[in-house]
């Protein structure tokens, strides 16, 4: 049985003919021209079977492919299908066979298969009546924190006197060493008699942002990570 394979557009591309032997089935396509790396596939409304690459021969394509009912799984000849042509790299779960639109068969030929017949369907019964949807009850909404003064330490105490400091570029009075104090998340501060001490955390494999001071500071180990301590006074490292 011989059968017109077709590109998505619906333009024809060559012919396909379709031999039963037993259990195998072999699937022989021409086509005289060559439209590129392209992939033949037959085409149902549920999924699509690769036949494979044809190799080009003579200006054209050729293709001979033989499967066995095994390889060819639960694709069946005699259901709705058609053979398709697309390019190479086009992904198969995408292609579905639209209604109405099975193998063209050319006019000389004699009808090899049939389509099966669509199965009985039972009578509808009535629509079931929607469920009301239960109307939530509101939620209480949950009462504000407290906000905290800015600059004022906002975690427990930690390590020797330290506190958490939201805000230590208050404590410089150089516009740079403040900006560039401003930028740090994780300081520490405890007071040191008339000044305050001003922990920043910092790696040695990273950049330490206060690089303008970084001179004055000295390494010190609180807890377990590692900071540089400024001793601030009158707004100046000293």
């Amino acid at each position: 049985m011989s059968y017109e394979v077709f590109t998505k557009d619906g333009l024809p591309a060559g012919s396909l003919t379709v031999t039963e032997k037993g259990p195998r089935t072999v699937f022989t396509y021409t086509y005289d021209l060559d439209p590129g790396v392209s992939r033949l596939v037959l085409v149902t409304p549920r999924r699509a079977l690769s036949l494979g690459i044809p190799v080009q021969h003579a200006g054209g394509l050729r293709l001979s492919k033989t499967m066995t009912r095994l390889a060819m799984g639960d694709f069946s000849l005699k259901g709705e299908w058609r053979a398709m042509l697309i390019p190479a790299g086009e992904e198969l779960s995408t292609l579905v066979l639209a209604p109405e639109s099975g193998p063209a068969a050319q006019p000389d030929a004699e009808p090899a298969f049939s389509p099966a017949p669509p199965p009985e369907t039972a009578p509808r019964g009535p629509a079931p009546e929607p469920e009301t949807p239960a109307t939530p009850e509101p939620e209480t909404p949950a009462a504000p924190e407290p906000e905290m003064p800015e600059g004022e330490e906002t975690g427990p105490e930690t390590v020797d006197g330290w506190r958490p400091e939201n805000d230590p570029a208050r404590f410089f009075s150089d516009p740079v060493l403040a900006a560039s104090a401003g930028r740090i998340r994780g300081a520490l501060a405890k007071p040191d008699g008339e000044g305050m001490l001003l922990a920043f955390p910092w790696a040695p494999s990273a950049p330490f942002p206060m690089i303008e001071a970084f001179r004055l500071g000295t390494a010190v180990k609180i807890g377990e990570a590692e900071y540089i301590v400024f001793r601030i006074k009158d707004g100046r490292p000293v």
